[in-house]
């Protein structure tokens, strides 16, 4: 067995957070906005099936006028193996880096990327990001990088550094949880719940109260009034709602539901719901009462039977892990075959008992 020693030149202060995208509303592409210590980047992710989880497409583009360049950077040799600029004029550069493999010398694959500007003295002003963070969140997807701002826009430095920058708050969805909107033909209201938007039903609005934090409506900006929080059956004599706002059709993985007139609570994972049979099978996966919210009746219908591909999914007391690949569950046969196929254990999600027995399967993976 190898045993990697790593001697890196890059400090913490370069260092910033991965966000996961498993851990945020929708099927993707997910955009996210990194304001690093002197500049600004959008970084688009997208689930990308052709390219295992590890292998990682990267896009660089950029309309400013000093060139811009991301590294492919290993630890071991602390140097970059290959790099691509994006030079002025909006031209976009992609290379597809892989991660280094068990058996593999230490000085193989990507153990991270490093954001650079490319000047004639040499690369300045680096950003990177935590090997393992980067290859369990974004490993299988591509991830283009579009520089939309620099020091010669804005000045002095704008932003913490990597080692002051707090950690994604999850989930990471567009509105809080609550939050009450037109919906798109303006005759009705939604509520948002995981991210996703539930047609509000005047059973709904009658029936649910802020006297508990599971069925909090928060006060759209446009509506507030001087107490800040209302219940949601005044919101229609405030003529209530935010305007309407796209969201995913799927909401967050970890989201908890139950519709206002009906007993049953589920968790979602994928997109897809999973029944919690009793109270102590709630608590047993780690969730407590607090985290379930109360949805209009009718909303679970438009949760999945089964979660989109990519998920990686298990019973609570079967050690047998699935992907879910083509609309069906393949059996992951062996913990080497995991890490062959760089599947993180942190994705795993639990379920239930017997919650995948109708599902369709599929060939084992081996």
């Amino acid at each position: 067995m190898t045993v990697c020693v790593f001697t890196s030149s890059l400090g913490t202060q370069w260092f910033y957070p991965v966000i996961d995208p498993y851990r945020t509303a929708g099927a993707g592409p997910y955009h996210y906005g990194y304001a690093f210590a002197w500049d600004g980047v959008e970084v688009t992710v997208t689930r990308n099936f052709s390219v295992t989880r590890c292998r990682m497409r990267v896009e660089l583009s950029s309309t400013l006028t000093e060139t811009k360049e991301i590294q492919a950077f290993n630890f071991f040799n602390d140097t970059w193996h290959d790099q691509i600029d994006s030079l002025p004029g909006g031209a976009v550069t992609a290379m597809t880096i892989m991660k280094r493999m068990p058996g593999q010398s230490c000085g193989a694959g990507t153990d991270t990327l490093v954001l650079a500007r490319a000047t004639p003295f040499g690369p300045r002003a680096f950003y990177t990001f935590p090997s393992d963070d980067l290859w369990d969140f974004w490993g299988g997807c591509t991830v283009r990088f579009t520089w939309v701002a620099d020091t010669s826009q804005l000045g002095p430095p704008w932003a913490p550094s990597g080692a002051q920058t707090p950690a994604p708050s999850y989930p990471v969805v567009r509105l809080p949880d609550g939050t009450l909107m037109r919906n798109a033909a303006g005759t009705g209201l939604s509520v948002v719940f995981g991210g996703t938007d539930f047609p509000a039903d005047p059973g709904y609005l009658g029936a649910v109260d802020t006297t508990t934090a599971t069925d909090r409506v928060t006060v759209a900006p446009d509506t507030q009034n001087l107490l800040g929080t209302v219940d949601v059956r005044d919101r229609r004599l405030l003529g209530g709602g935010s305007p309407f706002t796209p969201l995913p059709a799927i909401p967050a993985d970890f989201s908890l539901v139950r519709e206002w007139n009906r007993p049953e609570v589920f968790v979602v994972f994928g997109g897809a719901k999973f029944q919690i049979p009793d109270p102590p099978t709630l608590i047993t996966l780690g969730f407590d009462w607090s985290m379930v919210r109360v949805i209009p009746a009718g909303g679970t219908s438009k949760l999945l039977t089964i979660p989109i591909d990519g998920t990686l999914i298990r019973e609570q007391h079967d050690a047998k892990v699935f992907l879910v690949d083509n609309q069906q569950l393949r059996h992951v046969k062996t913990t080497a075959v995991m890490d062959a196929a760089c599947f993180p254990g942190r994705h795993v999600r639990v379920v239930p008992d017997t919650s995948l027995s109708a599902l369709p399967r599929g060939p084992d993976l081996v």
